[in-house]
């Protein structure tokens, strides 16, 4: 019983010692003088950086969700039954914020049928922005989902309940 009290009483000590090394102020005294900035003008021989073309505002630095500002297709899908009607080839143009991949997302209809999602166009930003093209298998049927993700997470964006012919 001895060695144990022993062990105990020194992982004590060691604790308490080390409670109090993380305790102790550790910032400079006040009466220190601040510390002088260097320059931030480049030198003559170095190439000054133009600014970046016009873009959204990055959310990569502060790590924010993306955000899906707009959507729309080519051509404009026409409703027929509930459903919007797809054509033999479906263009998606996204406008996001802080995105690196875009999906297009295909979910059957059904119970439990989001297990057999499919993903039926991926792309990456590009100068004109985000463009997914899919051509639809004939019978196809479910429910279109744009899905993004970015440094900060991810978003989703339902079209709707779609349907090829």
């Amino acid at each position: 019983m001895r060695p144990v009290r022993t062990i105990a009483a020194a992982l004590l000590v060691a604790s308490v010692a080390v409670a109090g090394c993380s305790t102790r102020d550790t910032s400079p005294p006040s009466d220190a003088a601040p510390a002088a900035a260097a320059p931030t003008t480049p030198a003559p021989d170095q190439p000054t950086r133009r600014p970046p073309m016009a873009r959204p505002p990055s959310t990569a630095a502060t790590s924010q969700p993306p955000r899906i500002l707009q959507v729309a297709t080519h051509p404009k899908l026409s409703e027929m039954n509930g459903r919007l009607l797809l054509p033999d080839r479906v263009e998606v143009e996204v406008l996001a914020t802080g995105v690196d991949r875009a999906r297009l997302v295909l979910t059957p209809t059904g119970t439990a049928a989001a297990y057999y999602s499919k993903v039926v166009a991926e792309t990456t930003p590009a100068e004109d922005g985000l463009w997914l093209v899919w051509h639809p298998f004939d019978g196809a049927i479910g429910s279109l989902t744009i899905q993004v993700t970015g440094p900060g997470g991810s978003a989703r964006h339902a079209i709707g309940d779609v349907y090829h012919e």
